[in-house]
């Protein structure tokens, strides 16, 4: 864009769903040239499997395509991936969450026998909401913005259509929201041996994405197989399956023999002591390893002292999840002692862990250094505020922090206070969350005006406090002119006894905000 616009009035601009992505299939089909098409998360359907598989065709050019997040199912997915086939440059796909099941695995299984150039292949599933980068995809409308459209055409050879927003990962609050998702991959036994025969030819391919498609110890010996004859491997997905200790042991010995893994995702799976140690294998021979995604594992103090004992050594770790792994302040000292030492950490996700104040003061005694840190996720790890003091200080230190997790924990309103006053001014701050942390109304003064000087604050969740009427309409109002707020959460806010009146307050506040409030 030439120059910058309301960011409100580029979503009500937008062209939904189906309909536009025919209409931009259709004006692409004499654009022989693009490179990269992106048009994940837009509501579209089969329907429009035909003009993407016809622009394909003729589009020899194009070496990347993302389609994930839409509802084309299998039959969508069919009609493309045989269009793909006439076509020998594909070097990345993308097909998360597209309502894949075996039946379309035969042909995605063609279209990787026919092209050996492929690098990347994502064909998971995300699970909603994602741990990884607590993203929320709220795609009311697309962002295909039709007067900039032809200008993009003629400027660029590549074309993206995705926005995503950010939100916090908070169960009650996320259970009163139906958001009409994506249909999952299901790909299961056959679907994977068919795909994965057909990857064994591939010597060329980087990264697979095969998470959530209910994959089972069955599998283990063809995706194994991936695996040896695809030693330049840097990026490997393969969440929330049903892989046992014992297949996920197997699973993991050939990527022992790969010294380029960069992303290791085990995410939801059940790691026993042994697996830890194999993974500890894994990343001593993947000395460049980036990416640890473990949450929700049932790694215990037992398997995390394993995998911290090794990762002391790498340096170069960007992104540690251990969300929701049982883990307690025993395991405080050798987190410190691994990210004490680490130079590149960007992202930390200890959420859901009984770390207390005790482990998480000294865990954050390791980070005063991180000054590349942009998120951090401390959300229901049982702290008060005796550890916010030691929390102000990563903050400080960090001038690149863009979303903070505090939700779920016993700040009150002096830590809350303490917290938003450090962020005050702040240039980078995106993401704040801070529900259910016994905030009162006597606080919401100073929060609202901290607040509203994050200019590029776009979500804000204050559910589950106890801000009262006053409080939630200091919030509200304190907010009001920050041009790229695009949630703000505050439900669960008021006692029995202000209901009626809090009831004709949301019906004036949601009418006249210009973001999306939730009260």
């Amino acid at each position: 864009m030439d120059e910058e616009e309301d960011p409100n009035k580029v979503r009500e601009s937008a062209k939904p769903g189906t309909e536009g992505a025919v209409e931009v299939a259709k004006m692409l089909e004499s654009h022989t040239c693009l490179k990269f098409l992106d048009i994940s998360e837009n509501h579209i359907n089969e329907a429009v499997a035909d003009f993407l598989a016809t622009f394909i065709i003729k589009n020899t050019a194009l070496e990347t395509l993302h389609i994930g997040r839409n509802h084309l199912g299998s039959n969508g997915i069919s009609v493309i991936a045989n269009a793909l086939m006439t076509l020998t440059g594909i070097k990345e796909l993308e097909f998360i969450d597209t309502g894949i099941t075996s039946n379309a695995a035969a042909s995605i299984a063609n279209f990787i026998r026919s092209n050996t150039r492929l690098e990347s292949l994502y064909l998971g599933a995300g699970c909603f909401p994602s741990t990884k980068s607590l993203e929320i995809s709220f795609i009311e409308k697309s962002i295909l913005l039709e007067k900039q459209f032809a200008k993009i055409v003629r400027s660029y050879t590549g074309f993206s259509i995705r926005k995503k927003y950010n939100i916090e990962k908070i169960n009650n609050f996320l259970s009163t929201k139906k958001l009409n998702l994506p249909s999952s991959n299901k790909l299961q036994k056959e679907g994977a041996k068919a795909v994965c025969m057909a990857l064994q030819n591939i010597q060329s391919l980087e990264r697979l994405s095969l998470e959530n498609n209910d994959l089972d110890d069955d599998s283990v010996d063809i995706i194994s197989a991936v695996f040896t004859s695809n030693t330049s491997m840097n990026q490997l997905w393969i969440s929330s399956n049903l892989f046992s200790p014992i297949g996920l042991s197997k699973l993991l010995k050939p990527l022992q023999m790969i010294s380029t893994l960069e992303v290791l995702d085990l995410a939801n799976s059940n790691l026993s002591p042994q697996v830890a140690l194999d993974i500890a294998a894994v990343i001593c021979s993947n000395k460049q390893i980036r990416q640890l995604w473990l949450e929700h594992s049932n790694l215990t103090d037992n398997g995390t002292v394993i995998i911290l004992n090794v990762l002391m050594a790498s340096m170069y770790v960007a992104v540690v999840s251990l969300r929701d792994n049982n883990i307690t302040e025993q395991s405080a000292n050798l987190l410190y002692k691994a990210l004490a030492q680490n130079i590149s950490l960007e992202q930390l996700y200890l959420g859901n862990n009984n770390l207390t104040d005790v482990g998480i003061t000294q865990i954050m005694s390791s980070l005063t250094n991180s000054h590349g840190l942009n998120t951090l996720d401390l959300s229901n790890t049982n702290i008060t505020e005796v550890s916010v003091d030691s929390i102000v200080e990563v903050i400080t230190s960090s001038s690149q922090l863009q979303q903070l997790f505090l939700g779920d924990n016993k700040l009150c309103s002096s830590g809350a206070i303490k917290i938003v006053t450090a962020l005050q001014g702040s240039h980078t701050i995106q993401v704040l969350g801070l529900s259910h942390n016994h905030i009162t109304c006597e606080a919401a003064g100073e929060i609202s005006t901290a607040v509203s000087s994050m200019p590029y604050l776009s979500t804000l969740m204050f559910d589950g406090n106890e801000l009262e009427v006053d409080g939630v309409c200091t919030i509200i109002e304190g907010v009001q002119e920050l041009n790229w707020l695009m949630i703000l959460s505050v439900t669960d806010n008021v006692n029995s006894e202000e209901e009626e009146e809090y009831e004709v307050l949301k019906t004036c506040f949601t009418d006249s905000t210009k973001f999306k409030l939730y009260m």
